[in-house]
């Protein structure tokens, strides 16, 4: 009685290519594959990478919202006069519209994990140095500078959302975007309007002893 066989990929490493070969059932490559955990960990993996992308998502538009509360503190501390407080507004979202034009191209060159860990980092650090300006008493160009590049390491949605385009299948996408959504309104509701100045750098400003 002939052994059933299966189909089995295995490298070819003259060609770097995947070929496919007959394997009889019960082989070792048969032990190896475990569907049930197989699955199991893809879901695990799924689950663990939508939620970081979640997270960089509610940070990247926490560092947009966050200035509203401050906003009347932040004038009076550089003094500025109703005509140039629109600047403050304005400078995250400018920095986010022009990064539009790169992430998108780069992360097709490096990868969408890169980009998306590269983006959080400067947020993150964008967060460090407007602390910086405000506990240090830099001038109002450098914060919005400061302001300007951290909006464009924000400006990654187009590869947020092709990230979860990639890693889910046709039924699941709509929730997983539905998912985004909500961690990015929830950025707005955050804040509750008892933040100063102060209390915005000692947030963002965590790692200096200078007060």
């Amino acid at each position: 009685m002939r052994a059933v066989r299966r189909l089995v990929a295995e490298p070819d490493v003259r060609s770097r290519r995947t070929r496919i070969v007959l394997a009889p059932r019960g082989s070792a490559a048969d032990a190896n594959t475990d569907p049930d955990a197989a699955s199991q960990t893809l879901h695990v993996r799924k689950a663990l990478s939508l939620g970081i992308v979640l997270v960089v998502v509610h940070l990247h538009l926490l560092g947009f919202t966050v200035l509203g509360p401050i906003l009347p503190a932040l004038a009076e501390h550089f003094s500025l006069p109703a005509s140039k407080v629109g600047f403050l507004t304005a400078a995250y979202p400018a920095g986010m519209f022009g990064a539009l034009f790169v992430w998108p191209k780069l992360s097709d060159a490096i990868g969408r994990k890169t980009v998306l860990c590269l983006t959080l980092v400067g947020v993150g650090l964008g967060f460090v140095f407007q602390g910086m300006a405000i506990q240090l008493g830099w001038p109002f160009w450098a914060f919005i500078a400061l302001r300007v590049l951290s909006g464009a390491f924000a400006g990654a949605s187009p590869v947020v959302k092709a990230y979860i385009a990639d890693i889910s299948r046709t039924d699941e996408m709509p929730r997983f975007m539905a998912w985004r959504e909500a961690a990015a309104t929830a950025a707005f509701i955050v804040c509750d309007g008892r933040m100063d100045s102060r209390t915005f750098s000692d947030c963002f400003y965590p790692f200096c002893a200078v007060r």
